[in-house]
């Protein structure tokens, strides 16, 4: 099988609160990535976890998290296999954070998945703004997503990216490709203008480590 585009869905925190959920259909056995931003003097949330079925699956929080010059705190968390199915995701933080918004995407089809790719970009400006390059990549089967916050607005996730919407209020907007080249790419969005945090993170089957080594026939 080859990595798939399952669906996805985004939400926003009500300023001041605790917690806030995404809600979108999650199969068991599919993998879950989910990326956002917050305000960048609150701590990172204390749980991401799923909603529905039985019991509950926690999100790991992946090396791909930091801050902007000014503003923003982004995350990238990661579940592999969802256990059951699914009806969303609840992110919860200690205490009310001023903002804070996520996308959350469903995929399949690579087997042990896990973070192969993540980088980032900062700064302030408008027109279209990039992460730094992923360099050459571990498979040329992969599932890689792109989300975009602004202290004003991203105005449009380009190509080769397709767009997945915006978060109303915050204007936050995210993307995805599935990739079949190992070859390096950058996550862009359009920027009305003013500070902003591009994110983007690819993720391979594990068995994309792997080298395989020839016989030797004695």
């Amino acid at each position: 099988m080859s990595a798939t585009f399952i669906n996805s869905w985004s939400e926003r925190q009500v300023s001041g609160a605790s917690s806030f959920s995404i809600t979108l259909s999650l199969t068991a056995g599919n993998s879950a990535v989910l990326i956002g931003s917050q305000d960048k003097g609150s701590p990172l949330p204390t749980s991401v976890v799923t909603d529905g079925g039985t019991g509950s699956d926690a999100f790991t929080l992946t090396s791909v998290t930091g801050t902007s010059a000014s503003s923003f705190r982004y995350f990238v968390y990661f579940l592999p296999t969802l256990s059951d199915t699914r009806t969303g995701v609840t992110l919860t933080w200690a205490s009310g954070v001023p903002f804070a918004d996520a996308f959350l995407w469903q995929f399949s089809g690579l087997a042990s998945p896990v973070l192969d790719a993540g980088v980032v970009g900062t700064g302030s400006g408008s027109g279209d703004v990039s992460t730094s390059s992923t360099g050459t990549l571990a498979s040329a089967d992969e599932f890689a997503v792109v989300y975009g916050c602004s202290a004003v607005e991203i105005l449009a996730v380009p190509s080769p990216w397709t767009s997945d919407g915006r978060i109303p209020d915050t204007g936050s907007r995210g993307g995805h490709q599935i990739l079949t080249a190992n070859t390096a790419i950058q996550g862009t969005v359009t920027n009305d203008s003013g500070e902003y945090v591009v994110v983007a993170a690819t993720f391979k089957g594990a068995s994309g480590t792997d080298v395989l080594m020839p016989q030797i026939w004695m």
